[in-house]
């Protein structure tokens, strides 16, 4: 059998994870076996083992794509002309446009992360590298003259990362949730925020990865 090109073997392991995908959101982690992964992939058990070892080694590896994907976002926000703009579509691309079985995997995710530590610490990598982000982006837009200059951005970015998450968890559990409406609060809130009309609490100091 002809050795696969590594472009090949990258579109086995996409293949494969959407199909993981597919049966994770439908019937969840623990009810879903590496046999119904096979079975949703039409693959041999010998062949989807050649790409990942277990369901905990799929996991980790939509985590891994779910942060390539984010700091890819991130860094387009952070190159276009207008940064407020960038940032909001990128808001609306997660928060309303995504479908939702998205956000039932991400809150799956979320789940696993409380019985799995390096589920956990995964997670809490991206989490540091979203607020990172965030920090990185509201700070170049404060610099641009387009928010107070003396709004307290980390607490902002606190506030922005709370909402997003319960925005997240509503999508996920909610079929008749209104990502549009939660999107135009979420703006709201943000552009009071920039603007200094919120009462900010500090908030609390960690270290932080660079943008």
């Amino acid at each position: 059998m002809p050795r696969l090109t590594d472009e090949q073997q990258g579109e086995r392991r996409s293949h494969i994870l959407q199909a993981a995908s597919r049966c994770f959101t439908r019937d969840g982690f623990h009810r879903t076996s590496m046999q119904r992964i096979c079975k949703e992939a039409d693959m041999s058990p010998g062949a989807l083992y050649l790409y990942f070892e277990s369901k905990e080694a799929l996991i980790a590896a939509m985590i891994e794509v779910d942060r390539a994907e984010l700091a890819a976002a991130f860094s387009a926000a952070a190159a276009a002309d207008d940064v407020l703009a960038a940032m909001t579509a990128v808001g609306r691309r997660y928060f309303v446009e995504e479908p939702r079985e998205r956000a039932m995997l991400t809150l799956q995710i979320w789940a696993e992360s409380a019985r799995d530590p390096a589920i956990c610490a995964l997670c809490d990598g991206i989490e540091r590298e979203v607020r990172a982000n965030l920090l990185f982006l509201c700070k170049t837009v404060q610099a641009q003259g387009k928010a107070a200059p003396d709004v307290d951005i980390e607490a902002l970015v606190d506030l922005l990362i709370l909402i997003s998450d319960g925005i997240f968890k509503n999508r996920a559990l909610d079929e008749s949730f209104d990502g549009e409406q939660a999107m135009a609060g979420l703006l709201a809130v943000f552009r009071a925020g920039l603007a200094g009309q919120l009462v900010l609490p500090a908030p609390s100091r960690r270290p932080e990865q660079p943008a």
